[in-house]
C-alpha cells in the first residue's frame, strides 16, 4: 500500500550515534577550519567542512510549514484520496487536503539531511560540519527540531582581527589601494561581522545547554586544555591525544596560507576597529570564560 509522509505512526528507530550531530558555527575568518582540524583529530567524530549554506533554505520551508495552520500536525489532511473507493463529497474543500503533515515533513528533512551528512558515517561515529553562514538562532531551533541530541559549538574571534583578515583576503596576491580596502572592511563589518556578534551575544545570553562557546584566542594559547574542554562538553568516549593537537597546531598551514602583510594589515585594522568599536568591547568584556 502506498503511504504518504505523515500519514502512519512511524517506531522510533534505536538511538545511535548519528543521532548526537556536533554542529560549528561561526564566521568567516574565525579559525574553523583549524578548529576542523583539531576535531577530526578524534577518532569518534567526523566533521565535514562548508556546504555553502544550503541548509538555509530548507530552514526556511520548515518555518513556512510550521507557520501554516492548515497543515496538521501529525496526519495529513489528502489520507482519504489514497483509498481507491473513496466517496464522492461534492460538498468537501479539497484545496488544502494535500500529502503531508507538519511531522511528516520533518521526517522528509530528516532523511534528506541524513542523506546528505551521515549516510556512509559508522555508526559509532558522531558527525557535524562546520559552517560561517548559520549565524541565525533559528537554525539551532531548525536542527534540534531535526536532531534533538544535537550539539553546537560556538566559535568566536576577535571581531577586529577577522574583518580584517577577510577584508585583506585579496591583498595577498596583489597590492590594493587604501581607499578599496577600507571599503571592503566596511562591507565585512556590516554584512558579516556585526550580524554574526549580534547572533553570538543572544546565544549566550540565553545559556543553552546545548550550546558552548569557544574564543580562537584560547584555542591558539591553549589548545590542549580548549580540546579538553571540548571533548567534556560532548562526552567524547575516545579523547583527544595531546600528540596529534600539538602537531595539527605547531603545522597550521591554513593560517600561515592567509597571513596579511603587517602594512596592509596595520591599515585595515585601524579602520575597523572604528568600525567595531561595540563588538569589541563586548567581545573583551566576557574575557576567558566559558559560555
Amino acid at each position: 500500500t502506498r503511504q504518504f509522509p505523515g500519514t502512519i505512526e512511524m517506531a522510533a528507530p534505536k538511538e545511535t550515534n548519528k543521532d548526537k550531530p556536533v554542529f560549528i558555527i561561526t564566521t568567516g575568518r574565525s579559525g574553523s577550519t583549524l578548529f576542523q582540524k583539531l576535531l577530526n583529530t578524534n577518532p569518534g567524530l567526523v566533521i565535514w567542512g562548508e556546504h555553502a549554506g544550503i541548509l538555509n533554505p530548507l530552514m526556511h520551508a520548515y518555518l513556512t510549514v510550521q507557520n501554516v495552520d492548515w497543515i496538521p500536525d501529525d496526519v495529513a489532511k489528502g489520507t482519504w484520496m489514497l483509498d481507491p473507493s473513496r466517496p464522492i463529497d461534492p460538498d468537501r474543500w479539497t484545496a488544502w487536503d494535500g500529502s503531508f503533515s507538519k511531522a511528516g515533513f520533518n521526517r522528509s528533512l530528516r532523511k534528506f539531511t541524513d542523506s546528505l551528512f551521515c549516510e556512509h558515517v559508522p555508526g559509532q561515529m558522531r558527525w557535524g560540519f562546520k559552517e560561517i553562514r548559520y549565524c541565525d538562532d533559528r537554525f539551532i531551533d531548525f536542527m534540534l527540531s531535526l536532531y534533538p541530541k544535537a550539539q553546537f559549538i560556538v566559535l568566536m574571534r576577535n571581531p577586529v582581527k577577522s574583518c580584517v583578515s577577510f577584508a585583506t583576503s585579496n591583498s595577498k596576491e596583489k597590492p590594493e589601494p587604501a581607499d578599496v580596502l577600507e571599503s571592503r572592511a566596511e562591507t565585512v563589518a556590516k554584512k558579516q561581522v556585526k550580524p554574526a556578534f549580534a547572533f553570538f551575544r543572544r546565544v549566550l545570553a540565553q545559556d543553552r545547554d546545548e550550546v558552548c562557546a569557544i574564543r580562537f584566542e584560547n584555542l591558539v594559547d591553549d589548545p590542549l586544555q580548549t580540546m579538553r574542554d571540548i571533548e567534556s562538553f560532548l562526552e567524547l568516549d575516545t579523547p583527544f591525544e595531546n600528540e596529534n593537537i600539538s602537531k595539527i597546531v605547531s603545522t597550521d598551514i591554513v593560517s600561515q596560507r592567509k597571513r596579511t602583510p603587517s602594512d596592509v594589515y596595520d591599515l585595515v585594522s585601524s579602520h575597523a576597529v572604528n568600525l567595531l568599536m561595540e563588538e569589541t568591547s563586548w567581545y573583551e568584556s566576557i574575557g576567558n570564560t566559558e559560555a
